[in-house]
């Protein structure tokens, strides 16, 4: 009614800066509130997320510290006990990582070792071909072939170098195949041999054996080589 409007109109007139003062104290009131929320689970969650990321990504080391809220604490602790295990499992693998490495060397030194007292060249290569391991007979039997090849300052045969600059590819390919066939055929240890002509112009007679992936396919072959350019040279004599 007209009567309590005008009552009304005369309260608000007089109170009119006691109730704009009280407007701004809970205008203040709600920014505080909005600024604590924000710089407790806002910022701290951003916060809390890039120091995760540094922990995962550049130093395992370093531990999360959560400024905000609770919750955001039992998660930083958490993360923490998450890191923890995390590089507990790293080390672990650098360990057995180291252990294996080790234990490959040995074994590689020791196969070395068993090469180097046979009278053949011995090459062991990959699938793919590229060498993993020789000794001096086969380096020797190939020597010659390095001053005909442009740039092989250093031999032909060296570590990751590839098998078919020394031997035939159709040849050794043919072998492989047959090889693959064997194993499939339940062949337990096959083997192949055949006569090739080598970079150095000779004749040599290729013993072929092949060694095996977990999944039984090959990974990689073992050559003996030796030179029978000048038996065949008597022979057709």
């Amino acid at each position: 009614p007209d009567a309590d409007y005008q009552v009304l109109l005369r309260i608000l007139e007089e109170r009119a800066q006691m109730l704009g003062f009280v407007a701004m104290l809970l205008l203040f009131l709600c920014a505080g509130i909005l600024r604590w929320l924000f710089r407790s689970y806002v910022t701290a969650a951003r916060s809390l997320a890039e120091q995760t990321r540094i922990v995962f990504a550049t130093n395992p080391e370093h531990r999360v510290v959560a400024d905000g809220g609770s919750e955001l604490v039992e998660l930083a602790s958490t993360i923490n006990r998450l890191a923890d295990a995390y590089r507990r499992q790293q080390i672990d693998l650098e360990t057995r990582a180291g252990l294996s490495s080790s234990r490959l060397e040995e074994e590689r030194n020791r196969l070395a070792a068993l090469m180097s007292e046979l009278s053949e060249g011995v090459l062991l290569c990959n699938a793919e071909g590229r060498i993993l391991l020789y000794n001096e007979q086969a380096r020797r039997l190939f020597g010659g072939a390095a001053a005909q090849a442009p740039g092989a300052r250093h031999g032909l045969v060296g570590l990751g170098r590839s098998v078919f600059a020394l031997l035939d590819r159709d040849q050794v390919a043919h072998a492989l195949d047959k090889l693959q066939y064997s194993l499939d055929q339940g062949v337990e240890f096959p083997g192949t041999r055949f006569i090739t002509n080598a970079a150095t112009g000779a004749l040599v007679t290729v013993q072929m054996a092949p060694f095996l992936s977990a999944g039984g396919r090959i990974a990689g072959m073992v050559l003996t080589l030796e030179d029978v350019t000048e038996l065949m040279d008597r022979e057709a004599q």
